[in-house]
């Protein structure tokens, strides 16, 4: 007998809590999964990074430790719902009560029927989900560098963001190493992010790959750095805000390692605001949900 509850009780969670969700750990994404898969998992991966879940419907990624605990409260109620149903049913095999007569009036006893064990399950989930706490950000109050950077892989593709690169392995590794020639390639790949992320508003060179092979000359080098920066700065004007100064990349180009470093250094800043700014969007989404329910 104990079994089949335990079997009835499953189904009934399985049905308040559909397959179907997507994991979201270390830059990589794991799914569909069942829901008893993916809540059974622990709420942070080996580094210690959250793990986080959505599903198709969802506007943005939770928690797992928030959803999980809703999970096992399901499992919980599912318990208390089945164990009710089973006292409901032994307590109508009970003979009727017999009428009363009070005065000229007679009433009889109703017998209720019980509620399904599903839908019962499916409003004790509900009510428990509304008198609950708002799931949290994802992100903590202080905006780590480890969100900022999950929160970029994750928005990379939808964005349209850029490749994030160690300037100090740009400067002192790949240009160095290669005598220079290194530059042409990262200067083709950085006007070609630039111009998909800006949606062709800030379009690179007609001759893009003749501009690159100028800008490995010494001296040559000077104009196509400089118009680099400008394009930089101007997608960062539709941002707002501007931060490279393309008249200090004019100095730095006699000293083309300084210059990609600056320059990558710019782009790496631009590419993770997109990031916090996300990250702050949710956090205040968040904020004025809790405040209504409130």
């Amino acid at each position: 007998m104990t079994d089949l509850n335990l079997s009835s009780n499953k189904k009934d969670v399985a049905a308040v809590w559909p397959d179907g969700w997507y994991l979201y750990e270390n830059g990589k994404l794991n799914g569909p999964l069942s829901a008893d898969h993916a809540f059974s998992l622990t709420p942070e991966s080996e580094d210690g990074s959250p793990r986080l879940v959505s599903r198709k419907g969802f506007t943005q990624w939770y928690p797992l430790q928030d959803f999980a605990t809703l999970y096992r409260l399901s499992e919980t109620m599912a318990q208390k719902v089945s164990a009710a149903s089973v006292s409901a049913s032994e307590h109508k095999s009970k003979p009727a009560v017999k009428t009363k007569q009070v005065g000229p009036t007679t009433i009889l006893a109703k017998s209720i029927p019980p509620q399904s064990s599903n839908s019962a399950l499916r409003r004790a989930v509900a009510d428990a989900a509304a008198s609950s706490v708002a799931p949290q950000s994802p992100v903590p109050r202080a905006i780590s560098k480890v969100a900022v950077e999950q929160e970029y892989y994750l928005a990379r593709s939808r964005l349209a963001l850029g490749q994030l690169r160690n300037p100090w392995a740009l400067a002192g590794g790949s240009w160095l190493l290669s005598f220079g020639l290194y530059w042409s390639v990262w200067f083709v790949s950085v006007y070609k992010e630039i111009e998909r992320h800006t949606q062709n508003a800030v379009p690179a060179p007609k001759w893009l790959k003749l501009t690159a092979f100028a800008s490995m000359l010494p001296l040559l080098n000077v104009w196509p750095t400089y118009r680099l920066a400008c394009q930089i700065r101007e997608m960062e004007r539709q941002n707002k805000y501007t931060y490279m100064n393309p008249q200090l990349v004019l100095l730095a180009s006699l000293l083309p390692p300084i210059a990609m470093f600056y320059l990558q250094s710019g782009l790496n800043r631009h590419w993770t605001l997109h990031a916090k700014h996300l990250i702050l969007k949710r956090r205040a989404d968040a904020d004025a949900a809790a405040s209504g329910g409130a």
